[in-house]
C-alpha cells in the first residue's frame, strides 16, 4: 500500500549500541521534545499548542528523558492533569509568542524558576510554635495567626476544627472529640496532626489558586535534632509546600524579624520566649555562635499558676484561665499597686463552682522558679560567648522577642541579674514569623551556617 501524502514515517524507538538496547530521543532539536510535538502545521509549532511539549520546552534545554521522548503527546491535554511546573509552562506559552520559545528554552533552569517564583509562587514564613502558628506572606506581612490546636473525632479519625475553633473547645468538648496540641516544646509531638494543621494554614493563604506550591521557611528550635528537623520538613512538604522546605533556627528568625543586622561581624543577643521554649542565642554573620534552649516558657508559667491556685485556694482551673490570669495581673516583680481579679473554677473538695480573688503578688510568687530559669539561661549563654562578642552584646543589649517578652518587668529582672541592657522588640510575638519570611532572601547564606544532616546525626549520638 502506498503511503498517504503528509503521513510521517514511523521513527525507530530503539537501536543496538554496544550490544545494548538504548532509547533514542525522537528529536535532535534543543527542546528535546518528540517529533510529533515539534513538527509545524500551518507554520505554528506543535509545542505552542501542547502543554506537555511546552513544559519540556521551558525546561533548561536539556535533552528530555528517553521515556518522555518516546511517549506520544496529546494535542489537547488538559492543563489540570499536569504538574505545577508544566502548568506554569503552559501559562508562559500563552503569554509569549511561539517564536520566543527557543529563546526561553535557552535560559538556565534556575532562571526559569525565578520567573515562575516572581509571577506565581507565594513565599511564606511559618512560625510553628507550641502555642500559636503564624504565617507571614512576602509582601503582605503576617496574614494568619492561629492557635496550634486541632480537634479530631476519635470515632472516624477526622479533623473537626483547626486553630481558633479548636482552641475554643478546650475543656468543653464531648467524649468523642479530642483536642490535641501537635507541638510540644517547639517540636512535633504528632506528625499527622501537624501535617493537617499546616495543610489548613497553607490552603487558607493560597486560596483557590493553587497553581504553584508556595516556597516555605519554617522556624525550628535551636539545636533541633536531625530527626526532629526532618519531621518538620516532611510535614511541610506533605502539606503542600514546595520541595525542599527550608528550616531556620528560631533565634535567628527572631533577630531578622526584629531588624537586627545579623549579617554584620558583630555580636547580637536574642532572647526568644515562646510557648514551649526559652531560647537565648548570640548571633554574628548569620550564624549562631552560642545558644541555650530550655523548655521553660509560657506553658510552664501557666502550669505554675494552675498548681498555685489549686494548692493555695483548693480551686481547679484550666490552662486557658491561667493564661488569662497571667496576662491580666502577672508580673516578674511585685507591683507598686497590688492588682487583683476574680477567677472562677471548680472547688476541689465540694466539686461545685466557686469564685475567688487572686492578687498580682500571688502570681509573682507562683512563677518565681520559672523566671529564675529564664535568667539562668541568659547567664549560661553569655558564659559560652567569646569575649569580643560579649563586649558587643554589652554595648548593644539583649533583644527580647516572643509572647513571653510581654510579661511585665521581666526585662528589668534580666537587666539587674546580668548587668546587660535589655530591650523588648516591637510586636515581639510576630518577630519569628516576619524573620522566617524575610530569610527566604538569604536561603543560601543561612543554609551554609546551619549544620548538615550528617553533623546533626553525629551530635545526636554524642
Amino acid at each position: 500500500m502506498g503511503s498517504r501524502a503528509g503521513r510521517r514515517p514511523p521513527l525507530p524507538s530503539t537501536t543496538a549500541t554496544l550490544g545494548r538496547s538504548t532509547l533514542l530521543p525522537r528529536s535532535a532539536s534543543g527542546l528535546g521534545t518528540a517529533s510529533s510535538c515539534t513538527t509545524s502545521r500551518r507554520g505554528v509549532p506543535r509545542a505552542a499548542r501542547c502543554p506537555r511539549s511546552l513544559a519540556l520546552a521551558v525546561s533548561s534545554g536539556r535533552r528530555s528523558h528517553p521515556r518522555t521522548a518516546r511517549t506520544s503527546c496529546p494535542t489537547r491535554a488538559p492543563v489540570a492533569c499536569l504538574d505545577s511546573e508544566a502548568r506554569f509552562a503552559f501559562l508562559v506559552g500563552r503569554r509569549y509568542p511561539a517564536g520566543h520559545l527557543s529563546a526561553l528554552a535557552s535560559y538556565p533552569q534556575h532562571a526559569v524558576r525565578g520567573v515562575g517564583a516572581t509571577l506565581l509562587t507565594k513565599r511564606l514564613g511559618i512560625d510553628l510554635g507550641t502555642a500559636n502558628v503564624l504565617v507571614y506572606e512576602h509582601g503582605r506581612g503576617v496574614v494568619l495567626e492561629e492557635p496550634s490546636v486541632v480537634a479530631i473525632n476519635v470515632r472516624d479519625n477526622t479533623v473537626v476544627a483547626v486553630g481558633s475553633e479548636a482552641h475554643a473547645m478546650l475543656g468543653r468538648h464531648p467524649a468523642n472529640i479530642q483536642v490535641i496540641r501537635p507541638m510540644r516544646g517547639g517540636v512535633i509531638a504528632d506528625y499527622l496532626i501537624t501535617e493537617a494543621l499546616l495543610r489548613y494554614l497553607i490552603s487558607r493563604v493560597m486560596g483557590r489558586v493553587k497553581l504553584v506550591r508556595p516556597e516555605v521557611m519554617i522556624s525550628v528550635p535551636v539545636g533541633v535534632t536531625g530527626v526532629e528537623g526532618r519531621a518538620v520538613r516532611d510535614a511541610a512538604e506533605a502539606a503542600g509546600g514546595r520541595r525542599p522546605a527550608h528550616l531556620i533556627p528560631e533565634p535567628l528568625a527572631a533577630a531578622i524579624g526584629a531588624e537586627i543586622p545579623v549579617g554584620s561581624p558583630r555580636g547580637h543577643m536574642v532572647l526568644d520566649i515562646g510557648g514551649g521554649r526559652c531560647e537565648a542565642a548570640v548571633i554574628s554573620m548569620f550564624g549562631i555562635v552560642a545558644s541555650q534552649s530550655v523548655r521553660v516558657a509560657g506553658d510552664r508559667l501557666n502550669e505554675a499558676v494552675v498548681d498555685y491556685v489549686k494548692r493555695r485556694h483548693n480551686l481547679i482551673i484550666g490552662e486557658r484561665t491561667a493564661e488569662e490570669l497571667k496576662i491580666a495581673i502577672g508580673s516578674a516583680v511585685p507591683l507598686d499597686t497590688d492588682e487583683s481579679t476574680g477567677v472562677r473554677g471548680r472547688d476541689q473538695i465540694t466539686g461545685l463552682p466557686r469564685t475567688i480573688v487572686v492578687r498580682s503578688s500571688e502570681i509573682v510568687g507562683a512563677i518565681q522558679d520559672q523566671v529564675h530559669a529564664i535568667v539562668q539561661t541568659v547567664r549560661d549563654t553569655l558564659a559560652q560567648t567569646p569575649p569580643e562578642l560579649v563586649a558587643d552584646v554589652s554595648d548593644r543589649g539583649i533583644v527580647m522577642t516572643g509572647g513571653g517578652a510581654l510579661l511585665r518587668h521581666l526585662d528589668e529582672v534580666i537587666m539587674q541579674e546580668t548587668g546587660v541592657p535589655v530591650i523588648v522588640a516591637d510586636d515581639p510575638q510576630r518577630c519569628v514569623a516576619r524573620g522566617a519570611g524575610a530569610a527566604l532572601d538569604y536561603v543560601d547564606v543561612i543554609q551554609r551556617s546551619m549544620p548538615t544532616e550528617e553533623e546533626s546525626l553525629i551530635a545526636d549520638r554524642m
